[in-house]
């Protein structure tokens, strides 16, 4: 086979050159944690807001009375779920600077704890907004 910019037979004639295969970055240990523990808080709080709803619809009045045992648990689990979701806010961020890692969980934990700290924290924006 000649080669025509050259004219002649060259070596490499007849042979595919393959590009090498990329490398995958192993992902990160932390931003797999975050990711997870976005998952879990994200269900857990969203029990949590619909227990509070259907506590709210079952009680006299449509209100639920905000010094009962069952409520102060009720905010008081809203709450370390906040606190999980923070943590795993903190994970994700570092494991986004953490070099030479997969950063696709790590991002996803971001976004997703992000999420569930904003939505919860509007939540209890318009409840304390509401007329009592």
């Amino acid at each position: 086979m000649t080669n025509p910019q050259i004219g002649q037979n060259a070596p490499w004639d007849g042979y595919v050159q393959m590009a090498p295969a990329p490398i995958r970055k192993k992902q990160s240990g932390l931003g797999i944690t975050s990711f997870v523990m976005s998952l879990v808080v994200g269900v857990g709080e969203f029990v949590l807001i619909a227990i509070a709803g259907i506590m709210t619809a079952s009680s006299p009045g449509g209100r639920m009375d905000s010094k009962s045992p069952e409520a102060i648990v009720l905010g008081l689990l809203l709450l370390a779920g906040m606190g999980v979701a923070v943590l795993g806010l903190i994970l994700g961020i570092v494991a986004l600077f953490t070099p030479d890692r997969g950063k696709i969980f790590a991002w996803l934990g971001v976004a997703f704890n992000g999420a569930i700290l904003l939505g919860v924290m509007a939540l209890m924006v318009i409840g304390l907004m509401m007329k009592h």
